[in-house]
Formats: structure tokens, C-alpha cells, sequence
């Protein structure tokens, strides 16, 4: 998992202090964050324990910018820090990322997991068991 090495280096940089993270699956890269952090998934299943300050989303990406204020456990400051790492389709992380820069500024740093795929299964527009 040499993205989670990468992003705790982002983390200690940066210091960021707000962090938003789209697809947690299991809450491992969520569990880096050392500042008020949200975390949107659809369907995570944690298996770390998360800090002190992290808001969770049990909804998508889309419900969730859809929402009046979707910063409000920011206390309306925009993320500081934000990772992608929902839907690895070209559309939803380009979704992803349009929503997550319309509410940051303009010193906001976005980080994107999985951009290219690794092997057939992960580049099929269908999942299917090879």
C-alpha cells in the first residue's frame, strides 16, 4: 500500500487543517488525517479506528455535494487537503474532482488514487471474475 506511505507524507507536510476524503472503503487512508476530517462512501466497512473530529457519509459523492452545506463540518472553511478515491471511472472522478474544486480554494491541495489502471480487471467499465 505505497499510496498510504504517500498520502501520511502529504499529511505531515502540508498539516492541513481540514480534510476530505471521497471512497474510504476500509478507513485506512481516513485514519492519516490528524485535522476535522469527512469521509464520503456509500458502503465503507471500517476496520481501523478513525480520529477524534472525522464525519462520515454513508451516501455518495454526489448526494453529499448535493446537500444545502456540505461544508458544515468544516465549519464552512473549504478542504484543505481532499482525496479521490470513489468510483475509478473517468466520469466519476472527473465528477469528483469538479465538485470537490468548487468548494476549495485556491490553495487546496487534491490527491487522486488509481488513475490508471493496474491490470484488465480495474480498466473494465463492467467488474466482472476473471
Amino acid at each position: 500500500m505505497r499510496y498510504l506511505n504517500f498520502l501520511e507524507g502529504v499529511h505531515a507536510v502540508l498539516e492541513p487543517p481540514t480534510y476530505l476524503e471521497i471512497g474510504i472503503r476500509h478507513g485506512d487512508s481516513l485514519a492519516l488525517a490528524r485535522a476535522a476530517s469527512v469521509g464520503v462512501d456509500p458502503a465503507y466497512e471500517l476496520k481501523v479506528d478513525l480520529p477524534e473530529g472525522t464525519t462520515l457519509f454513508r451516501e455518495t459523492s454526489d448526494e453529499y455535494f448535493d446537500r444545502d452545506d456540505p461544508l458544515e463540518p468544516f465549519a464552512g472553511r473549504p478542504p484543505a487537503l481532499s482525496f479521490i478515491d470513489g468510483m475509478h471511472l473517468v466520469e466519476f472522478a472527473l465528477r469528483d474532482f469538479i465538485s470537490v474544486e468548487r468548494h476549495s480554494d485556491w490553495t487546496s491541495v487534491v490527491v487522486f488514487d488509481d488513475i490508471f489502471p493496474a491490470d484488465a480487471e480495474m480498466a473494465a467499465r463492467r467488474r466482472q471474475a476473471w
